[in-house]
């Protein structure tokens, strides 16, 4: 028994139409249904389109079967409108890029706050011995000299918090 081969028709979704050619997916199913294009095929929800179907209603021109065209009014020129919205959106974007740089530390200044402050740390944190050495010297209950560090610690980072950073940027943005 002879069987037919069916042909393959290529066939796309609205959406995947529209990404492949740089369409809106709402102008291209707007179109279909003012041409009154059915889909060749659905699968569950997807309504899928011949291909050939599809670059025809976005090729051709709108005035032929316009509504709008018996009122006087002149048809729509999606493309360039959606040209438009793009263009728009593009430099929305830019402006918006703008401001958030002019509002980004560079980074050299930032390296620097972060090298100078890390020094102050440092330094800080070295001094400890020396003040708290002659304390300890006698001290022979472990947890009152682990409260002391502790505490010479706390006093170290906390100065840097009370002030010692935003000194260190005055400092830094004043050179």
């Amino acid at each position: 028994m002879k069987t037919k081969s069916k042909k393959s028709v290529a066939t796309l979704t609205v959406h995947a139409f529209g990404l492949e050619n740089g369409f809106d997916r709402r102008t291209v199913s707007r179109r279909l249904k003012l041409f009154c294009i059915k889909p060749h095929k659905v699968r569950g929800r997807y309504e899928f389109f011949r291909v050939s179907d599809l670059r025809r209603v976005m090729e051709q021109d709108l005035s032929e079967s316009n509504p709008s065209q018996t009122t006087g009014e002149s048809a729509p020129d999606l493309r360039s409108e959606h040209a438009l919205r793009e263009r728009i959106r593009r430099q929305r974007e830019e402006i918006a890029l703008a401001k958030d740089l002019e509002q980004i530390a560079p980074l050299d200044i930032c390296r620097r706050i972060l090298t100078r402050g890390a020094a102050m740390l440092k330094t800080k944190l070295l001094n400890i011995p020396d003040r708290t050495s002659e304390l300890f010297a006698l001290e022979t209950d472990s947890l009152k000299i682990r409260e002391r560090l502790i505490a010479e610690i706390a006093d170290a980072l906390r100065s840097l918090e009370d002030g010692g950073i935003e000194k260190l940027i005055k400092n830094i943005f004043a050179e």
